[in-house]
């Protein structure tokens, strides 16, 4: 696995900090890296969308519970990667709009369900 400089900038170090040594200070201190870490990666769109649901409003990173982030490092996760996080341009919308269309595997869907690739940066 080779994490870049891009990616590390959405993603999380989640390796608790209740298991981490306290400084002289008295603050937690992460773990060192492993020499190989383990990225679990989140789709932002589809889990802030059953957040949402769930809290019956528009939902953000601040509503993701931080005892799935928990849950991750629990199981042996060193990052959480948020997929998605940033904007989307028009052109990737247009370009879904037309396969919505144009696709006979999309037949009946509404519009609202194109959207941009999360691939697709401005």
């Amino acid at each position: 696995l080779c994490l870049t400089g891009f990616a590390l900038l959405h993603a999380v170090y989640i390796k608790s900090e209740q298991s981490a040594p306290v400084s002289a200070v008295g603050q937690r201190q992460l773990k060192p890296l492993p020499r190989n870490p383990i990225l679990f990666q989140i789709n932002s769109r589809v889990v802030l969308d059953e957040i949402s649901q769930r809290c019956n409003r528009r939902a953000t990173f601040d509503d993701f519970p931080d005892s799935d982030l928990d849950d991750m490092a629990n199981i042996g996760y060193d990052f959480a990667y948020f997929l998605g996080v940033w904007q989307t341009g028009d052109f990737g919308l247009k370009k879904s709009l037309m396969v919505l269309e144009d696709d006979e595997c999309c037949q009946g869907l509404p519009k609202e369900a194109a959207c941009s690739s999360p691939f697709a940066i401005t």
